[in-house]
């Protein structure tokens, strides 16, 4: 095994720790905080759904950009080793920060629909509620529904989190 810089056993550390804390808020977020805020009447549902989207917003994408930048500077190191037998580890760190990544786009292709219909359904909510609207339904395409599945579709993006934390720590042992 080389011995490495202490900034290498910092940005390893950083990106692998960084991303399964990420994976752990989304997790959390979709499994823990999701469930019981569809018990909450649509008002009260798309408030508390705004208030959890907005922190994600603030928090995850910079981490997830970090991790990104973490990986990818180990992984360039890696690549320019002398010795072939660590040289190809090269490979596993660039695939940890591209799977911590991945979670932008699949949140862009995938997710963004969803957020966009819950606005919509955050529009009518607020217009229906200056008329006396308190609630506007369960049923497909209601805000329990959006919710439900923005949850459910969140929650794949812990996925991609937890597997650039498992390939960078597998690297890491390797």
């Amino acid at each position: 095994m080389t011995d490495l810089p202490t900034s290498i056993r910092v940005a390893q550390a950083l990106g692998i720790t960084t991303s399964a804390f990420i994976s752990g808020l989304t997790f959390a977020n979709s499994y823990q905080s999701i469930p019981p805020t569809l018990q909450s009447p649509a008002p009260l549902l798309l408030r508390q759904w705004r208030y959890q989207f907005n922190f994600g917003v603030r928090t995850v994408p910079p981490l997830v950009l970090a991790v990104f930048a973490q990986m990818s500077y180990v992984a360039y190191y890696y690549y320019h080793l002398d010795d072939p037998s660590e040289a190809v580890k090269w490979t596993y760190f660039m695939a940890a920060g591209i799977a911590t990544f991945s979670n932008i786009p699949f949140t862009f292709a995938f997710i963004m629909p969803t957020t966009k219909s819950i606005a919509k359904q955050e529009e009518i909510m607020a217009s229906g509620v200056k008329n006396g609207v308190t609630d506007i339904g369960r049923g497909n395409g209601s805000p329990h529904d959006l919710v439900a599945r923005w949850g459910k579709l969140s929650a794949v993006r812990g996925w991609l989190e937890l597997t650039g934390a498992v390939i960078g720590f597998y690297a890491l042992l390797s």
